[in-house]
Parts: C-alpha cells; structure tokens; sequence
C-alpha cells in the first residue's frame, strides 16, 4: 500500500493490512492515490472471508474517507470564493485558478483535434495518446470542480449505501 495512502487514511491502511491481506495482492500491493477508495470498495464487496461485521465497519470507514475529500474539494472552492470578493488581493490571484482551468481545457480540446483530424507520424501517436489522456483527466477534474459532479456522487452514495445494507 501507498505512503501517501497510508497518509491520508490511516485507519483504513491499517485495516486492510490486518483484516484483508489477500487484497493487496489483488491489487499488486500497491492502491493508487487517485481511485484506490474505488478498488477497495470492489474488493470489500467481492471478499467472501469479511464478517458482516468487518464489511460494515471498513465500509464506514471508505465514507469517511470519501467525506473527507469532498470536504477538502469544498474548502478549495470556499478559498477561491474568499480570494475572487477580496478587495484587498492581487488580480493575479484572483484569475490565476480560472485561467489555468481554461489553459487545461483549451489544451485538452487542442491534442483531441491533433488526434483526431491531423496526421501524425507513427512514432509520436503513443506520445501524443499519454498527453491527451492526462490532458482528458485533468479536464475531468476541472469540470467536476467547476460545475460538481452530483451524478457521480449521488451514484456512488447509492453504492455505499447498498455495501451497508449487506
């Protein structure tokens, strides 16, 4: 398992580590920063040899892990708002964060279009793939900042709420 993951959610580590071993050698022992709440989430579910007990109580803790991210994501935007009605911040502070957001975006639709609609030398499509994929979960990012991301969420409380239920 991750440091960073270990980091953030160290009852859940510790959990893993102790109640479910098998896991991470499902997942390779290493659980990546960004979705390794969804990996566990699968293995919780498909794991035969947690008690009912046990499921419930890791399941609680993947809520309040979950929680906490979309408490960080809502302190990020509750900065900028703070910052964007502050009379006394610099422009570049203001605009910093919008225009890095259009930068990532414009750059997304930009390496789309060069895949799409330009021929590109063999040698240099696996390269231009790695960047539009980057690019495209970057763009996710933004978007899900921006404009939230209420379908995904309300979708995965439901997920979580059926782990509960079993």
């Amino acid at each position: 398992m991750g440091p960073i993951f270990k980091a953030k959610h160290p009852k859940l580590a510790e959990f893993v580590t102790n109640k479910m071993p098998d896991a991470l050698n499902v997942v390779g022992g290493f659980l990546p920063e960004k979705g390794a709440l969804g990996i566990l989430k699968n293995i919780i579910t498909s794991d035969s040899t947690l008690s009912p007990g046990d499921r419930t109580e890791v399941t609680k803790m993947l809520l309040d892990a979950q929680e906490l991210e979309m408490q960080d994501m809502a302190d990020a935007r509750n900065r900028e708002i703070q910052i964007a009605t502050n009379e006394h911040a610099p422009l570049i502070n203001k605009i910093i964060q919008p225009v890095l957001a259009l930068l990532i975006l414009g750059s997304c639709f930009f390496f789309w279009y060069q895949m799409l609609y330009v021929d590109i030398p063999k040698e240099k499509e696996v390269q231009l793939a790695g960047i539009t994929g980057a690019l495209t979960t970057l763009s996710m990012g933004v978007v899900g900042y921006y404009f939230g991301s209420s379908t995904g969420s309300a979708a995965k409380q439901k997920q979580l709420d059926a782990m509960m239920d079993k």
